[in-house]
């Protein structure tokens, strides 16, 4: 994918999470090893949900990380509450309306 003249390579990986199947385990642990290995991390978390415990695992995962913390679904009313922390890193966005989408190409 090219963006603003830059080539990225985007990479959808499993989500964070505790698991006792053997399947689902090896995609967490490939997403672990993708986001030890990345040059960039878009955090991608849907803000008409509440925070979940994954959520804040992978926050806290990479936040020595460069990333971007993508709000997806910002066209519905926001039910997460994140801390000032990382309400100060979140790049909203919808795919609905398009807002936002700009502004994370020039974050990138």
């Amino acid at each position: 994918m090219n963006v603003n003249g830059v080539n990225l390579r985007l990479i959808d990986t499993a989500g964070i999470h505790h698991t006792e199947d053997y399947l689902e385990n090896l995609g967490v642990n490939i997403a672990k090893k993708f986001i030890n290995e990345s040059e960039l991390i878009l955090l991608l978390l849907d803000v008409n949900n509440i925070l979940e415990p994954e959520d804040i695992i992978l926050l806290n995962m990479t936040k020595n990380k460069n990333r971007i913390i993508v709000g997806s679904k910002s066209d519905l009313p926001i039910k997460m509450k994140l801390s000032s922390e990382f309400k100060s890193q979140i790049v909203f966005v919808s795919n609905h309306t398009q807002e936002g989408i700009e502004n994370l190409k020039n974050k990138l």
